[in-house]
């Protein structure tokens, strides 16, 4: 016996409002044939990654596609490339053994 599209959608859009590491209203799901589709943002990495175990964890999903853009707050400043380069540099230089 098949799980209707409907039926693993509500359970895949019920299972993120409950992860609270995830934003359920900015993500949405569609599903075709077990395949599910996630779009929308993420404020990190884990998120992403939480939303995608969150689909998985659903009976009847035979595949995620997690097209979930990280979107950090405006309040987080990402280092620049030359930043990372020079702790990575640092951290080379304050452990000689590697």
């Amino acid at each position: 016996m098949s799980i209707s599209k409907e039926k693993i959608k509500k359970d895949i859009v019920d299972q993120l409002y409950w992860d609270s590491r995830v934003d359920a209203a900015k993500i949405q799901v569609k599903v075709k044939d077990g395949e599910i589709i996630l779009k929308g943002e993420a404020p990190n990495y884990n998120a992403k990654s939480s939303a995608s175990t969150d689909a998985w964890s659903i009976e009847g999903v035979r595949a995620v596609k997690n097209e979930i853009e990280v979107k950090y707050p405006v309040s987080i400043e990402v280092p620049t490339d030359d930043e990372i380069a020079t702790n990575i540099r640092t951290l080379l230089t304050l452990n000689k053994k590697y």
